[in-house]
């Protein structure tokens, strides 16, 4: 697991690749080592957000401003271990609004908010081993490609 400081501008350890490099060995998806799979590209936990295109179905690593148009979703987590990292609450889950129009909202809520009924799915990482409080980690044909939600 890196460790990751938002506070910090101090890069990576120099044992480990630079963010976005999709060559790297040892990796796994999602926020177990302080990432966002965001098609291609890796985004650091705390520091950038995956923002999704919903127009063009692109996804780019930027800042939160950056990301700002009606067009464009900020994703700040794909699993619970993002959520975690950022809030610091072990209750703190990786929530998404989707409906037919694809995925609408991504945050960090208390698990009990995040309700199913409202078209809320958590995301996960299907490599960790207790991906989902309950269910199993799939893919679900509203979330932008790459992400994967607890069923």
């Amino acid at each position: 697991m890196v460790a990751s400081d938002a506070g910090s501008d101090v890069g990576p350890p120099s044992d480990s690749a630079p963010p976005g490099d999709a060559a790297r060995e040892g990796s796994t998806e999602g926020g177990a080592d302080g990432i966002i799979h965001c098609g291609n590209m890796d985004c650091t936990v705390g520091r950038q957000i995956c923002c999704y295109t919903k127009s063009t179905g692109t996804e780019t690593c930027a800042i939160v401003m950056a990301c700002g148009t009606l067009n464009n979703v900020p994703i700040p987590c794909d699993d619970t271990a993002d959520c975690v990292q950022i809030t610091h609450m072990a209750t703190s889950v990786c929530c998404a609004t989707a409906g037919t129009g694809g995925v609408t909202r991504v945050a960090c809520t208390p698990a009990a908010q995040c309700t199913a009924g409202l078209g809320d799915v958590v995301l996960c990482d299907p490599m960790a081993p207790t991906p989902c409080p309950t269910g199993t980690c799939g893919t679900d044909p509203s979330l932008p490609a790459g992400f994967h939600a607890c069923m």
